[in-house]
């Protein structure tokens, strides 16, 4: 099954960038839900193509009442590129 991760602010940071987004790759996430990330490792998931989704301001898992149970669509461009 493909995977979503639900985060919190400043996703990415103080992690190992380079292994970072290839690690969350590897494990089959295909987005990264979070308040907010650290710069460079938003850019790297985009590039391992992981889409990088920003919850609006003010909001984020917690505010939303999401537990990680929940299930996703995420409908892309077809022509989009990391």
């Amino acid at each position: 099954a493909e995977m979503v991760i639900i985060a919190g602010a400043d996703y990415g940071t103080g992690s190992s960038r380079d292994w970072a987004a290839k690690g969350t790759k590897l494990l089959g996430v295909k987005a990264v839900m979070a308040k907010s990330f650290e710069r460079i490792h938003r850019s790297n998931l985009a590039g391992m193509g992981v889409v990088p989704l920003s919850f609006r301001t003010g909001q984020g898992a917690a505010e939303l009442g999401l537990t990680g149970h929940e299930r996703f669509t995420i409908n892309l461009p077809v022509d989009l590129i990391p």
